[in-house]
């Protein structure tokens, strides 16, 4: 019987550097309802976000909060920061308006996360950035799937009963992303201060 992982980490006071986007308002608070939903059939078993504001997506990450590194996180990310910035820059020079469709809910042994996608653009974006190996040595790669975590494990339960649960749900979001930020993350998962705000250009295709 395979069981969750426990995220023994959660509020921990971890330095990490991050670029991606937040939920809006309205998608935040379906969310929100869903969690709950969650919390009434997994008593005391999951955590989730205290402060909705901060449900997110990943776009990469450049100093990952989980990983040992030989140096400092501020230190290596300031040695990478303007040639990330550069390039990312570059990369949404002529980016119109992303939509992410988010439809699929799924239990994996670590968290319950809500799947979604798009017509290619923020793989475009990752592509970018990592095939220019712009990244510090260990972190990794960007993800190649959009999701957003909506809860993590807080007790070690049977994942399957976990599924069964998630598979009563259904969360269907279209999430437009007009800008990206970059921040500075000080405690997990996601206490964090902004460093950038990566505005995207407003689309100028009209139909005739």
């Amino acid at each position: 019987m395979e069981r969750t992982i426990v995220a023994d980490w959660i509020n921990k006071e971890r330095v990490g550097y991050w670029v991606g986007f937040f939920l809006s308002s309205e998608n935040q608070q379906e969310v929100a309802d869903l969690e709950a939903q969650l919390h009434k059939e997994l008593p005391d078993a999951i955590w989730t976000m205290p402060d909705t504001t901060q449900q997110h997506v990943t776009l990469f990450e450049i100093v990952m909060t989980f990983r040992g590194y030989a140096d400092c996180p501020d230190a290596i990310f300031e040695r990478h920061r303007a040639g990330i910035d550069a390039e990312l820059r570059a990369a949404l020079a002529n980016q119109e308006p992303i939509t992410v469709r988010f439809d699929t809910l799924e239990a994996n042994p670590s968290a319950i996360i809500l799947r979604g996608s798009d017509d290619g653009s923020l793989q475009r974006i990752r592509n970018a950035i990592s095939d220019k190996h712009l990244l510090p040595d260990g972190t990794r790669t960007p993800p190649d799937i959009i999701h957003s975590s909506l809860a993590r494990y807080v007790q070690a339960v049977d994942l399957e009963h976990v599924r069964s649960v998630v598979a009563g749900h259904q969360l269907k979001l279209t999430q437009t992303v007009t800008e990206f930020e970059m921040a500075r993350i000080w405690r997990m998962p996601m206490d964090y201060n902004t460093l950038e705000v990566y505005k995207l250009p407003m689309s100028t295709k009209h139909n005739d």
